[in-house]
């Protein structure tokens, strides 16, 4: 039978697989018996585990042998305590520990300068900087590649020399014009047609015609128009200007292109069309029917300096999405937009291309709405020609989209 003691001083645990525990004490906490051992830990043991508890007696106090010596603390035999001191007050007579005086060498020198760098303080000097060098040397060579990469395997490294679309011209036609051996047209006497290139050239104030090539504007869409055109190129110090000019009614009127005996400038489009409708104006009647999406053309091109200047830049009519599809199918030479941005304006912009169309409106007249592309930046544009009974022309155009088809930037 298991007898446990609420508290005993040193106990023999005996368990009931054999195994003996031995502790400092015992005590029953419900169910549970917490055994302390000598070590300090407590563990618990369930009841029934527990087989035995037995009280181990006291060891016996071992008497100590008569030496004269009494193990105890330190004790005042008479007299009053005296408080042992501090090793602070036993070192205060010493003093301060020594310490080494400071070196007048710096540890680690670093040399300075006695002069003031600062210019607000009055040291005026002026640094010399050296030039920079003719080659930059950050330069990395850069892919001709678009940065979405190339969508077909063919190689565009740079644009032919040539375009695919030159003709082969008569040489000869400025200098035959120069000695007025050429009739330009018979609707205008030779000598006012080279009375007016020489004054656009400066020819006739002394100036040199070499390098002048003139021509009548032929072909389509030129013919369409009621009046014909001329226009005189000119090569000069490694610049070429192209003037676009008419002589009806005798007056020499320059109308497009770029403006003579001037860098860098040219006809904006109202002028030109101003200018055209002033020729129109002085020719002679009755004026002969061209046809009307032709000479809508003609006229969006005559108000374009572009198409106009000495880069004989492209205006491509559109007749249906499918020319604006035919137009992407290329990549772009130079765009600032990735491929897919390209995409998305492509896919906005063929929607709202339509065929031209022709429509009376008030007053007899005659309305072309129609649409066309430009290499130069890619510019889908729209064009409203409106043409009077008398000729005179209106010409709204808004430019509806960019970065379209194989084009170049127009700041590339």
């Amino acid at each position: 039978m298991l007898a446990v003691a609420s508290l005993l001083a040193a106990v023999l645990v005996v368990l009931d697989d054999g195994e003996v525990v031995r502790g400092k004490g015992a005590i029953r906490d419900g169910e549970q018996i917490a055994i302390t051992l000598e070590a300090g830990a407590r563990i618990r043991l369930p009841v029934h585990r527990v087989v035995e508890i037995r009280a181990l007696p006291e060891p016996e106090e071992r008497t100590q042998d008569a030496t004269g010596l009494i193990r105890a603390k330190p004790t005042t035999l008479a007299g009053d305590a005296i408080d042992p001191s501090t090793a602070r007050e036993q070192t205060a007579a010493v003093g301060e520990p020594s310490r080494f005086a400071e070196s007048p060498l710096l540890p680690h020198p670093w040399p300075k300068s006695d002069w003031p760098s600062d210019p607000r303080k009055g040291n005026n000097f002026a640094p010399s900087f050296f030039q920079p060098g003719p080659r930059d040397p950050a330069w990395t060579p850069a892919s001709t590649f678009p940065p979405s990469g190339a969508r077909v395997p063919r190689a565009a490294w740079a644009r032919s020399p040539v375009p695919p679309e030159w003709r082969p011209a008569d040489g000869w036609r400025a200098a035959r014009a120069a000695f007025g051996t050429v009739s330009m047209t018979p609707a205008a006497p030779r000598d006012e047609v080279e009375t007016c290139w020489r004054r656009i050239v400066g020819a006739d104030r002394g100036g040199t015609a070499e390098g002048v090539q003139v021509a009548l504007l032929e072909g389509r869409p030129w013919e369409a128009l009621p009046i014909p055109l001329y226009e005189v190129e000119r090569r000069s110090g490694g610049r070429v200007q192209r003037t676009i000019f008419s002589v009806e009614g005798g007056v020499c009127r320059p109308l497009a292109g770029d403006i003579p005996a001037t860098a860098d400038a040219w006809f904006q489009g109202e002028t030109a069309i101003r200018g055209y409708n002033r020729a129109v104006a002085a020719a002679a009647r009755p004026l002969p029917p061209g046809e009307p999406v032709a000479r809508a053309l003609a006229l969006a091109m005559l108000a374009d300096h572009a198409a106009m200047g000495a880069g004989h830049e492209r205006l491509i009519l559109l007749g249906a999405p499918a020319d604006l599809d035919r137009l992407a199918g290329d990549d772009p030479l130079s765009c600032e937009l990735s491929a897919s941005a390209r995409r998305r304006v492509h896919a906005l912009a063929r929607a709202a291309v339509t065929p031209p169309r022709v429509q009376t409106e008030e007053d007899d007249v005659k309305a072309v709405r129609f649409w066309t592309w430009s290499p130069r930046g890619g510019v889908l544009a729209r064009h409203v020609v409106r043409v009077s009974p008398a000729g005179s022309v209106v010409l709204d155009t808004e430019m509806v989209a960019s970065h379209l088809g194989d084009h170049r930037d127009t700041d590339s």
